[in-house]
């Protein structure tokens, strides 16, 4: 997969809305809308977005009142 080229971003206090991460490994607690493309999406708190071409390595908890979009994701969770 060409998703992530081994470049990680985890968010720790950072205002998110209306981000756009592509072709990264993405970590953290968002706060705001956020656009995942080709990226591979660890632990995230606080989704309020959508991804496309992702891969899904850990829990992503949902927040906010926004329809969440998710295109041709996999996961490798158990």
């Amino acid at each position: 997969s060409d998703r992530s080229l081994g470049n990680e971003v985890v968010i720790t206090n950072a205002i998110t809305n209306e981000t756009y991460f592509e072709n990264l490994t993405v970590s953290g607690s968002m706060n705001g809308a956020v656009r995942y493309t080709t990226c591979v999406m660890g632990a995230i708190d606080n989704f309020d977005g959508g991804a496309k071409n992702i891969q899904k390595t850990r829990n992503i908890k949902k927040t906010g009142n926004r329809t969440k979009k998710l295109k041709d994701c996999d996961t490798y969770m158990n």
